[in-house]
């Protein structure tokens, strides 16, 4: 690791701590991403991001593939208007076969990732 990663990964990791700290007083829309869960996954699900609505909106596809491909899906993203439609829209990409789940983007710090990195993920697909 070379003196600009090792810097960023200090300043990332301390502002994430520093978030986790005031994290009472954030609002909520900023808790969104300290508070983010991961569901057990097997190794080599699909990790894809959609940045916020826009995005959502234009995952219909790539997620039908990939489901009718047997791929274990998680969809993220970053926003509280992002969260709302990806819970609406979640049963339609899941159509009842569970291979398709969703929730908020981690914070990207080493702690909010390490439950996501735990067991990697086969590929991530980021809809930005």
């Amino acid at each position: 690791m070379d003196r600009l990663d090792g810097s960023y990964l200090a300043a990332v990791a301390g502002a994430g701590c520093l978030a986790r700290a005031l994290v009472r007083g954030l609002p909520p829309d900023w808790r969104l991403r300290l508070e983010a869960r991961m569901p057990d996954l097997a190794p080599g699900w699909i990790w894809v991001q959609a940045v916020s609505v826009g995005e959502l909106l234009l995952a219909d596809g790539i997620l039908g593939r990939l489901r009718e491909a047997g791929y274990r899906i998680h969809v993220t993203t970053g926003t509280r208007a992002g969260l709302d439609l990806l819970e609406r829209r979640l049963p339609g990409w899941d159509q009842g076969t569970g291979r398709v789940t969703g929730g908020a983007f981690p914070l990207d710090d080493p702690w909010g990732l390490r439950p996501f990195l735990r067991r990697p993920p086969g590929a991530f697909v980021s809809l930005a």
